[in-house]
């Protein structure tokens, strides 16, 4: 418990800065910095501001840029040079295919090694050259979730919390989620 010399500085503290402060069990004051959340709904016209914005940021990622994204002619020239690096990936996958059972052909054990070896690179080239597949369609797909669902998911949850902000205890769990949301795309 404190005594009344850390009641009276605390007092007297609050009164000449006007903010809240943290008595510690030494008598240290500490301020408590106020949130960002708080600095904007501190005024209610910047409040309504914030959450227009958050709103018609979200419409516009949902409405204008997810079409855009989505559209395969978006990523036209990606697409034309990972087609071109699954052109050379499949050639060098053929050619150790083949180099391997040209080497394992020969008479005696020599280049039993070599062989298993050019084997083993053509597995790995085959799994590369799944990964360039993948990232083909991926590539329009994860940028339509994106922000057709996500990123305007997170934007209306950080608007719900400034609307809701010091009148819910949710709206803090509110702002963490929506920052989660954000940084999964």
């Amino acid at each position: 418990m404190p005594d009344n010399g850390s009641i009276q500085k605390r007092d007297a503290h609050e009164m000449a800065h006007g903010r809240p402060v943290q008595i510690t069990e030494h008598t240290t004051v500490t301020e408590l910095q106020p949130s960002l959340s708080d600095v904007v709904c501190a005024n209610k016209k910047l409040q309504i501001g914030f959450i227009v914005a958050l709103v018609v940021l979200a419409l516009l990622s949902g409405f204008v840029a997810r079409p855009h994204f989505a559209d395969t002619k978006t990523w036209d020239s990606t697409i034309e040079v990972i087609d071109q690096k699954k052109g050379n990936v499949l050639a060098l996958t053929t050619s150790c295919v083949a180099l391997s059972a040209g080497i394992t052909a020969l008479p005696g054990d020599t280049g039993t090694p070599v062989a298993e070896q050019l084997a083993q690179l053509s597995g790995n080239l085959g799994i590369v050259l799944a990964v360039l597949y993948l990232e083909k369609y991926l590539l329009t797909i994860l940028w339509s979730v994106g922000l057709g669902i996500l990123i305007p998911f997170a934007l209306v949850l950080f608007a719900v919390s400034l609307g809701i902000h010091g009148r819910w205890s949710t709206s803090a769990v509110l702002r963490r989620v929506a920052t989660r949301v954000l940084v999964v795309p």
